[in-house]
């Protein structure tokens, strides 16, 4: 994430869950099959391209197309940092950059699982904090949300862009 001296134009949901799921499976499920699981845990997400060959590590890069509260954005990101049973990091490469962080820790039998997104608000989206804020917010909470359910429970979660509309995991 680049510097910025103005703290006031960064917006950022950190979220966990703890799951009854071990961490080898957790870390699996969310980084190493990451391409495959992505859309489930995001179902904002419509389209999701993994442009660099291979399996998962520092270096891949995607583009993924989104559609939050019928806001549809386009991305570019990388694979910026990858530490087994701990950590998945990815960074932008294209405006609004951002960063997203999936933090592991095995607590007893569980694993907690840390739902980190940061981004840069752009001039011009400042008058819009509020909303922009309320928005990340509510898709932080639904990630961790997604995440039991499809690793507690196996169901598939479903989830809705609309604009007011009640966003929550649904077993199927």
């Amino acid at each position: 994430m680049p510097e910025v001296n103005k703290k006031w134009s960064i917006v950022s949901s950190h979220d966990s869950v703890l799951l009854n799921r071990g961490l080898e499976d957790v870390f699996q499920f969310i980084a190493m099959d990451f391409f495959n699981n992505y859309q489930l845990i995001s179902p904002q997400v419509c389209e999701l391209e993994k442009i660099t060959p291979g399996d998962i590590r520092v270096g891949v890069i995607a583009r993924q197309v989104r559609i939050d509260e019928g806001y549809r954005s386009e991305a570019l990101f990388r694979v910026s940092e990858l530490v087994p049973m701990r950590k998945l990091r990815f960074t932008s490469l294209s405006k609004p950059d951002f960063e997203v962080c999936y933090l592991f820790e095995q607590v007893g039998p569980g694993t907690r699982v840390t739902f980190k997104f940061d981004t840069v608000l752009a001039v011009y989206m400042l008058p819009f904090r509020g909303h922009i804020e309320k928005i990340i917010k509510r898709g932080g909470k639904q990630v961790v949300a997604n995440l039991r359910v499809l690793l507690e429970t196996g169901n598939t979660v479903i989830t809705t862009s609309a604009p007011g509309a009640a966003n929550g995991p649904v077993s199927s």
